[in-house]
């Protein structure tokens, strides 16, 4: 016990505990040709609804104060994804009204109220369009506009208002070259086929293997539309090899369904670079008032533009690891809104490198190393923020008594301005184990 301890101290960087599972693994880990030749399939979804909820109390205390508290919410939602060789678009809108009341009325009959309304727009879509195999031109924009009002009044006590209002708008369009693709449906097919062989049930070919994939990938799209998802998800399944499927007990069928628990991580294939021209303008504003005289009227505003390029690189030297580096470098300015502030220089960068370690039916390691760099200005006037950061989480499995988990986080901040500078670090380490003395089902 103490050797596997001292292991998991010294293992790689990870990102997300696994939980414990107890499957076959990958019979030939080093057979990547699936996720080589995987080609993304062509489907979306289009998803538009409302919630409403509404709340109501009212409490009578033993002082004879009593208090009552009414909520309500409107908020549509929408959802539009579309995904294909050719192109990968991904939007969203929600517009969020909340409104709320809370008063109290004292045994003097002394009386107080308070109103509250919030009203949050935020919309956000990114697109990615190929003119060749390789070349490709991408964009995207967000919206986020968030406003507040709060008035509180009574008796004995001054009418009191405030209002809020947060908005940004940010825009980036280029182009780019190469391809990346999400190849985890592939990894979830050979586990699925893995299963399937586990049973003596048979194999999938090539062709049923790459129209799993597909099936696979559409996964999210079925739980977003379908009040009763695994049924439609599972009838797909079993329509890609239905001489195999297609007359299961329920345990083998359950067998088969657990490929959907497994900790497998989110593998990537292939490489991209890009650049873009990105535009981000953020504005701020608050106003209070006292018995309708202004007690506070402040705002302002600030915009940072210009010119990003970015790399990302994944490979996966076998069914079992990736490695992947990402890496950005920015230039711009950042503008203020005050006529008399000057407009300052800005430079952003970043550097990613990771390393995925899969072994299916024991432990997932997920490991990285990152650093982000944002300076504005330049000389003894620049401001610069610096981070780097460290994560690690990691589950180990050892057959029916023994389940081991560490998790490693550090984080350094740092900022500089002018002459002075400032820092602050966490660090943290969680070690746990559960051994089960007895775990017998008594029949």
């Amino acid at each position: 016990m103490r050797n596997t301890l001292t292991l998991l101290l010294f293992l790689a960087i990870g990102l997300q505990t696994t939980s414990a599972q107890e499957t076959i693994g990958f019979s030939d880990p080093d057979e990547v040709y699936h996720l080589e030749n995987y080609r993304l399939p062509t489907w979306g979804y289009d998803l538009l609804y409302l919630d409403f909820d509404g709340a109501f109390s009212s409490i009578n205390q033993f002082n004879d104060t009593r208090n009552r508290n009414t909520n309500g919410r409107l908020a549509p939602n929408y959802f539009y994804y579309r995904e294909s060789e050719e192109m990968i678009i991904n939007g969203r809108v929600s517009l969020p009204l909340n409104l709320s009341r809370s008063s109290t009325k004292t045994a003097a009959d002394v009386e107080s109220s308070q109103r509250e309304f919030d009203l949050l727009l935020s919309a956000f879509a990114d697109g990615k369009y190929y003119l060749d195999d390789l070349l490709f031109a991408a964009g995207q924009v967000e919206i986020d506009i968030n406003s507040n009002r709060r008035t509180t009044d009574g008796d004995n006590q001054p009418e009191l208002f405030r209002r809020q209002a947060d908005t940004r708008l940010a825009l980036g369009a280029g182009a780019g070259y190469g391809r990346v693709r999400n190849v985890t449906p592939v990894i979830r097919a050979l586990r699925f086929n893995e299963r399937l062989n586990a049973l003596n049930a048979g194999s999938l070919n090539d062709g049923q293997l790459q129209d799993l994939a597909s099936v696979f990938a559409q996964r999210t799209g079925y739980t977003r539309v379908f009040d009763r998802p695994n049924r439609h998800f599972w009838d797909a399944i079993s329509n890609t090899a239905p001489n195999i499927l297609g007359s299961m007990s329920m345990y083998d069928a359950y067998y088969l369904s657990e490929t959907l628990m497994e900790s497998t991580g989110q593998r990537f294939e292939g490489w991209d670079a890009t650049a873009q021209i990105f535009v981000d303008h953020q504005r701020y504003s608050e106003k209070r008032e006292t018995d309708g005289n202004t007690t506070l009227d402040d705002s302002w505003a600030d915009t940072e533009l210009g010119l990003n390029l970015a790399g990302r690189y994944f490979h996966n030297l076998s069914l079992e690891q990736m490695i992947s580096v990402r890496a950005n470098l920015g230039f711009g300015l950042y503008i203020p809104d005050d006529d008399e502030a000057d407009n300052e220089r800005l430079m952003l960068a970043g550097f990613e490198v990771g390393h995925l370690y899969n072994i299916t039916d024991r432990i997932l390691v997920q490991s990285a190393l990152g650093t982000n760099v944002e300076r504005t200005g330049s000389g003894d006037d620049s401001d610069t923020y610096r981070v780097f950061r460290i994560n690690s989480s990691v589950t180990y499995f050892i057959e029916d008594n023994v389940n081991v988990f560490a998790t490693i986080s550090y984080r350094n901040e740092k900022e500089d301005f002018g002459n002075a500078d400032r820092s602050r670090s966490d660090f943290g380490i969680n070690v746990g184990l559960r051994y089960f003395f007895i775990n017998t089902l008594a029949r």
